[in-house]
């Protein structure tokens, strides 16, 4: 049973999303790196699509207000700290993604279920993650998410490569 209590996760050092699988049958997941230890995180592909175009609203907004200047990101990208290796030091399923902003930096607040084997003692991951590092993983989560089925230019639809019947052209 996993208790109601925020687990203060700090500053990250690595984000990146992960598509395994092939196109059409893809499963998604978020690794959260910090000094010592590594979160999996499975999501939708319509969460992380949405996660993405979440960020990119906010650093638009910050940068509107002068807030932000994206041109000059003083942290670093997803490529900057190497993947964690070794085994997650938890694996969550997420239920919900708060975006925030405090200070300079980003703000992900996941409210989580657990997946894996290991019981874990919170809900919900409070991590901090540098503007740049966010805008980066935008870039990056967009990316994999295209890396799927092509959509129709209609419908907007997942086309299989067997064929696809659009809703728009009836």
């Amino acid at each position: 049973m996993v208790n109601e209590q925020r687990k203060e996760f700090g500053d990250v050092t690595h984000i990146s999303s992960v598509a395994v699988g092939v196109p059409g049958q893809r499963t998604f997941f978020l690794i959260l790196a910090n000094q010592t230890e590594w979160v999996r995180v499975w999501l939708e592909k319509e969460v992380l699509q949405a996660l993405a175009g979440a960020i990119e609203r906010l650093t638009d907004a910050l940068a509107l207000e002068s807030l932000y200047d994206p041109k000059s990101k003083p942290d670093e990208g997803p490529a900057a700290a190497e993947a964690p290796g070794g085994m997650p030091a938890s694996e969550v399923e997420v239920e919900q993604i708060s975006l925030g902003y405090d200070e300079g930096q980003g703000i992900l607040d996941l409210v989580v279920h657990p997946s894996g084997p290991k019981p874990l003692d919170w809900s919900e991951l409070y991590a901090h993650v540098g503007l740049g590092m966010l805008q980066d993983f935008a870039v990056q989560a967009t990316e994999v998410c295209a890396a799927g089925r092509p959509r129709c230019p209609l419908c907007g639809l997942p086309m299989d490569p067997e064929g696809h019947i659009c809703p728009e052209s009836n």
